[in-house]
Parts: structure tokens; C-alpha cells; sequence
């Protein structure tokens, strides 16, 4: 399976599920959460994508700070928020990248 091409498909299945079991699809991307939520209207619920946060001058639109940035370690330490928040451990998240 193409994961880009065929993400819809894959949404498909984790909303259909498999008896007994649950699935929770979560996003997590370097990029600018907006951007990523943009590209995957639709196809992935806004809340359910984490990306770099940003704050802009009302103004200008300049960027003037970062909040949160899911990259490297910080990708992680969503990882670790998500686990919580789901109530699931390590051995049953599965992290594609």
C-alpha cells in the first residue's frame, strides 16, 4: 500500500476496525500543523494532527515564535502524551515515519 495515495483507504479501515480491536490514527509532523491539516482535510480529523505550532504578528504575519515542535525528540514526547491520553503502552503503539 502507497501510504499517500492511499491514506484514505487506510482511514477506511482504522474507522471500520478489526473485531475486538480499536485503532487510534494520529499524525505527526515536523511541518507546520496548518499545512498538514490543509493537505489532509478530510482524510485525518483536525485533532488528531500535531505539527509545529507557531504564533504570527497579528500584523505583519511574520512568524514571531514556536510553541511546540514535533521533530526529533519532540516526536517522542507527543508519542509518550498520545500513549497517556489513549491509556495504551509502548508495545502497542505503532510509529511509521
Amino acid at each position: 500500500m502507497r501510504l499517500r495515495n492511499d491514506l484514505p483507504t487506510l482511514m477506511e479501515f482504522f474507522q471500520q476496525g478489526v473485531a475486538g480491536f480499536q485503532f487510534s490514527f494520529y499524525v505527526i509532523s515536523a511541518a507546520p500543523k496548518e499545512v498538514v491539516q490543509s493537505a489532509l482535510e478530510g482524510i485525518v480529523p483536525p485533532e488528531n494532527i500535531f505539527g509545529t505550532e507557531l504564533e504570527f504578528d497579528r500584523s505583519t504575519g511574520e512568524v514571531t515564535s514556536i510553541r511546540r515542535v514535533p521533530a526529533g525528540y519532540g516526536k517522542v514526547s507527543v508519542l509518550e502524551e498520545l500513549e497517556h491520553r489513549e491509556g495504551t503502552r509502548p508495545d502497542r503503539t505503532i510509529y511509521v515515519g
